[in-house]
């Protein structure tokens, strides 16, 4: 698994996290991932778009890292949500629940757009 971490350039205030390959539950996977958003939340920001759409496979355990990272979001006012448009990762995020808690969408641009807006909504 490879992570590219950006502000998009018209929107400093977002965080964009995307991963290439496969997601498994290890210290290459999951583990560096969490790590990698937990100092993002510890540094400050607080609306992320985790961009999951170019990974085919995604290890639940590793979901469940990633909610726990969208309640820190939550907690420190902002959000998080997710890009995924294929199978295998959208029916795992559906199994756990992670579609009800927070936005999953298709489109990079759709994600950017949704934080965008909640960014500039007062607390």
């Amino acid at each position: 698994m490879e992570t590219t971490i950006y502000s998009p350039e018209d929107h400093p205030e977002i965080t964009v996290v995307q991963t290439t390959g496969d997601v498994e539950f290890d210290a290459c996977g999951s583990e560096r991932l969490r790590g990698l958003l937990h100092g993002i939340i510890e540094g400050g920001d607080r609306f992320l778009v985790l961009d999951l759409s170019a990974s085919e496979q995604v290890a639940e355990r590793a979901i469940a890292e990633m909610v726990a990272v969208f309640a820190r979001a939550r907690l420190a006012g902002g959000d998080l949500v997710f890009v995924v448009n294929h199978g295998p990762v959208l029916k795992a995020l559906r199994t756990i629940g992670v579609t009800e808690l927070t936005l999953v969408l298709e489109y990079l641009d759709q994600a950017v757009d949704q934080m965008v807006l909640k960014a500039a909504t007062p607390e």
